[in-house]
């Protein structure tokens, strides 16, 4: 009898959530449509996709034969081939998505030619943003794009709300992507290596698999790893007429912490920050910073001292949470997230303490399992739309590979909901306002990447 009551008690909760992420969809779209303007920058490049399988690994792996077994954690930055066969199978073996620099050009022409790609598409977080964000019904979406190559123009897409801000005639406007590119030439590419769940790896009579469809990137981008915003735009966004009021930030993860004309990191995150500050509040922007994997903790820890107090709003993943916490002087707490595979109570209790060290008024964390928002003003309902409607643009996104209407939304809004756990729903703790929803996941992705991308920037702005 417990068990039927039980059965029934959970499959009431299921069709509640399914109502509200029915209510979130029709809310959401409204909504959006309401936003006067979106800024993403300052990181716009070109992807070049590859699907990893065991042929590859084989093909890599015989390169390496003294590689015997891979370290816990992967390298701050790849220095090598090595380095970079070792990344990628630290993030397969634990189904985690990571990032890191390519140091040298060397590195960067024994992925090409050993790796290589099957496509090149548009890539980087701010580029991500603003491309997935354009089928919506949102007005305006300003994206910094520089340098904006023939190349890489020609992979955004060409919809009438998406812009770059360029000069005319010496005077500053928005024109499409498309048709405001000024140099050609591939300056920079980030390989995203994708792989499927059940990906089967065998290393020294050791034998292991992916435990999830997730991807590895490896980028190497010489022209932007110093994130100079140009002078122009410096100038122009405070010129021209229309009005924005959100503002999507990333970037920093392409940083190196030192650089060969003797800089720094630190040199190149203040003038940023400063400049964000500006922004903020000249124009009255809402900010959001997405973290992306930064694998310095140098540049971790400045990016947090900088960046953080000039921004509203911070996403990020479960990996990069624990990163955070870490860096944060919370070590036994990151290692035991990662040791217990993130539990919801765990990721609350971490989320508390990164509120209460910093000024920031929002935090958005997604996992496999759960969107999770902590805040401190109380919008709990619409913290609660925003992440289903995130939830229901990942979901068709992964389902469809892509979205372009209303329609589509509705397919991916017929992905089930992920079981249930009883500690989804809205919750206030100390001062803080908690908003945790059970996502729907697709099981065999046609894409993957920019899935983080989509669901941090459309929580953000309906937030």
């Amino acid at each position: 009898m417990k068990v039927i009551l039980l059965r029934r008690h959970t499959r009431r909760r299921w069709i509640m959530w399914e109502e509200l992420y029915r209510e979130a969809l029709e809310e959401g779209w409204k909504k959006l449509q309401k936003i006067p303007g979106v800024i993403t920058g300052f990181h716009s490049t070109i992807d070049g996709l590859k699907r990893v399988d065991e042929a590859l690994l084989k093909k890599l792996l015989a390169q390496f034969p003294h590689m015997k077994n891979i370290p816990d954690e992967p390298t701050p930055v790849i220095k090598t081939p090595e380095d970079l066969v070792s990344d990628l199978l630290i993030s397969i073996r634990e189904g985690l998505a990571y990032q890191r620099m390519i140091e040298n050009e060397e590195t960067f022409k024994w992925t090409l030619e050993n790796i290589g790609y099957d496509q090149l598409r548009l890539g980087g977080t701010s580029a991500n943003m603003a491309s997935l964000l354009s089928p919506l019904p949102i007005n305006k979406i300003l994206v910094y794009a520089n340098p904006l190559t023939k190349e890489l123009a020609e992979l955004f897409p060409e919809r009438e709300n998406l812009f770059v801000l360029t000069r005319e005639d010496g005077r500053p406007v928005l024109k499409s992507p498309r048709k405001a590119w000024k140099d050609q030439g591939i300056f920079a590419i980030h390989w995203i290596l994708e792989y499927n769940k059940g990906l089967k790896v065998e290393l020294d009579g050791v034998s292991f698999e992916s435990p999830r469809a997730n991807r590895f990137i490896a980028a190497w981008n010489p022209v932007n790893c110093r994130l100079k915003v140009s002078e122009e735009f410096k100038e122009d966004i405070f010129l021209i007429p229309d009005r924005f009021t959100h503002f999507l930030v990333s970037g920093f993860h392409i940083l190196l912490e030192k650089y060969p004309e003797g800089k720094t990191c630190e040199d190149f995150i203040v003038p940023v920050a400063s400049f964000v500050k500006e922004m903020r509040e000249r124009l009255g922007l809402k900010v959001h910073y997405e973290f992306a994997s930064i694998g310095s903790p140098v540049i971790r820890g400045l990016v947090a001292k900088y960046i953080f107090p000039v921004i509203d709003s911070l996403g990020l993943n479960e990996i990069e949470f624990a990163t955070l916490l870490n860096d944060f002087g919370e070590q036994e707490l990151s290692q035991e997230l990662k040791d217990t595979r993130f539990p919801v109570v765990k990721l609350v209790d971490g989320l508390l303490r990164v509120m209460k060290r910093t000024t920031l008024k929002r935090v958005q964390l997604h996992t496999l399992g759960h969107y999770i928002s902590i805040t401190r003003e109380g919008n709990e309902l619409e913290e609660r739309t925003a992440l289903l409607f995130s939830a229901i643009l990942a979901a068709t996104r992964s389902l469809l590979g892509r979205y372009e209407t209303l329609e589509d939304l509705k397919k991916g809004l017929e992905v089930p909901t992920i079981t249930l756990t009883g500690y989804e729903g809205i919750k206030k703790i100390d001062d803080f306002n908690l908003v945790i929803v059970p996502t729907k996941v697709v099981q065999s992705p046609k894409l993957t990447v920019g899935l983080g991308d989509i669901i941090s920037s459309s929580g953000f702005l309906l937030s």
